[in-house]
């Protein structure tokens, strides 16, 4: 992303990530990814990363889904708002790292489900909807503020915090 770039995901449009790759601005600016439709990780064991700490942001707003089907989706310095849900799989990973103090907002309909992991590793992310997950939530930086109703379900790791804070 260069420049004044949006990209737009219409309503009826599926973005799907078959690889680990990264989104990332090259400008030091905020360029705005804006999901109306299903944004999908469908492919690849490893990261993929949507912003950049050293380059600039690029901004999730999503309105639409966000699956996580494989591997690790890492929203950094997106600085993003969410209305719609995130759906995280069994043996996969939701990681809000938002870097440079950056803070990530999910609203009333932005629900987090499933059975994966949610990592929450470097500047706030604040939570009001509803946040369900059964596999584990990790807070090993920064501030998660859980400000709607919150269900952690896996006795064996409900809760893990290393570093930061989770209200």
């Amino acid at each position: 992303f260069y420049g004044n770039t949006v990209f737009n995901n219409l309503v009826t449009g599926v973005f799907d990530v078959q690889s680990d790759t990264q989104m990332r601005g090259w400008d030091y600016g905020t360029h705005p990814f804006n999901n109306l439709g299903t944004f999908r990780k469908s492919a690849g064991a490893g990261t993929t990363t949507i912003g950049d700490y050293y380059y600039g942001g690029v901004a999730l707003n999503n309105t639409g889904t966000v699956e996580v089907l494989t591997g690790t989706l890492t929203l950094d310095r997106g600085r993003g708002t969410s209305d719609g849900p995130f759906s995280v799989a069994n043996g996969t990973v939701l990681r809000f790292l938002n870097g440079s103090g950056s803070t990530h907002h999910l609203y009333p309909g932005a629900d987090v489900t499933g059975a994966g992991t949610v990592r929450f590793s470097g500047g706030t992310t604040n939570i009001t909807s509803t946040y369900n997950i059964t596999g584990s939530t990790i807070v090993d930086g920064g501030t998660v503020n859980f400000n709607g109703a919150a269900t952690m379900a896996d006795v064996s790791n409900v809760l893990a915090i290393s570093a930061g804070t989770a209200n």
